[in-house]
């Protein structure tokens, strides 16, 4: 542990994710909210990134540089916690062999599960790869994203203990506009523009919207854009809805600073950052019960929850917002105060710094 100047001493931590620019997603944006939430500033952190996206040669140059910079760290920095974000599928694996390096020098280790789709994903596995990954979660602490995720680790590893539930933080941001008064609302979408996130499903509920007035959607995120725009125009949406692409935070505040519905009909979750960031800014939500997102959002007084690929269903609680101004005031303002109290991402820095380990006096 490093000295500080009152006589204790920071935690190392070794915290090995994705590249925190070039591989947009949750764990990138949760990663970014730590480093603005002050985490270097009461830990010692390092950040390593395991793999690339591109063309084979590229990721075995890039996995090979990131082994042998994370076996250094290990060897010779001698972290006191290694805290590995993990995904599912090639992420699960290519973490849980520096889990295994981690364990076998003596360091303590946290699996910080973020993979929306785990369950598909290990039922999906021959029996023998099953086993390892039990073996795996088994001799490491979890970090699990809501209560119910915690509760499938949980039964995963065979029992509760050190299993711990994290949300992902959220930044507050100023008051948006008040929408009571507004002539139209936005419906935003954020995230990948593809299947699992529902983004086709969305596109087809708009066109059960189009002779309702007052709304405006928009989708940004990166994905399969083309598919979108091809759908937008087979339904004859294009003065309505706009593909965006992906954008900054920059971008995103200033999205969400006007009166909007989050919409998010994922088939597949861990706890959605979007749906965060749209609560954070006082906005209703409508989602579907995938993954963390009934433990994070409260049918019939957050927004509404349908069931995924339920179009007609995400339709009606999409039209029942556009046309219920105080309603969504006070679903939002409900949804604010959430994850003012929960989520903030203060309060989340601190409960991970907390779970990295008391403070020890130096040579203690």
């Amino acid at each position: 542990m490093e000295a500080r100047q009152d006589g204790f001493a920071k935690p190392r931590v070794l915290m090995i994710g994705v590249h925190p620019e070039r591989t947009p997603g949750g764990i990138a944006a949760v990663y970014a909210l730590y480093r603005r939430g002050g985490l270097s500033n009461r830990v010692s952190l390092r950040y390593r990134w395991s793999q690339l996206e591109g063309r084979l040669p590229l990721r075995l140059a890039v996995a090979v540089a990131a082994a042998l910079r994370i076996g250094f760290d290990m060897l010779f920095w001698r972290p006191d916690v290694v805290h590995l974000m993990v995904a599912a599928n090639g992420s699960f694996f290519r973490k849980s062999v520096y889990l295994w390096m981690a364990r076998l020098l003596g360091r303590r280790t946290l699996f910080h599960m973020h993979a929306s789709s785990f369950q598909e994903f290990y039922a999906g596995l021959p029996r023998w790869a099953r086993g390892y990954v039990r073996a795996t979660l088994a001799r490491t602490e979890v970090i699990a994203l809501s209560p119910s995720w915690g509760r499938f680790y949980a039964e995963l590893r065979g029992t509760r203990r050190g299993v711990h539930v994290l949300g992902n933080p959220v930044a507050i941001p100023p008051l948006a506009a008040d929408d009571v008064q507004a002539s139209e609302v936005q419906l935003v979408f954020l995230g990948r523009v593809g299947e699992r996130k529902g983004a086709w499903d969305l596109i087809g509920a708009l066109a059960q919207l189009r002779a309702v007035p007052g709304w405006r959607a928009y989708i940004a995120g990166d994905g399969d854009l083309d598919k979108a725009r091809a759908l937008v125009r087979e339904h004859g949406l294009e003065e309505r809805v706009e593909i965006c692409g992906w954008i900054d935070r920059e971008g995103v505040e200033r999205l969400l600073g006007k009166p909007s519905i989050v919409v998010l009909p994922s088939y597949r979750e861990g706890l959605p950052v979007a749906l965060l960031q749209g609560m954070a800014h006082g906005h209703p939500v409508v989602s579907t019960h995938a993954g963390g997102i009934p433990d994070l959002v409260e049918h019939g007084r957050s927004g509404y929850l349908v069931a995924p690929g339920a179009v007609a269903e995400l339709a009606a609680a999409l039209r029942r917002l556009i046309g219920d101004a105080p309603r969504r005031a006070r679903m939002g303002a409900y949804n604010r105060r959430r994850v003012e109290r929960a989520y903030a991402l203060p309060l989340v820095v601190d409960d991970l710094v907390a779970l990295y380990g008391v403070e020890r006096e130096v040579g203690a």
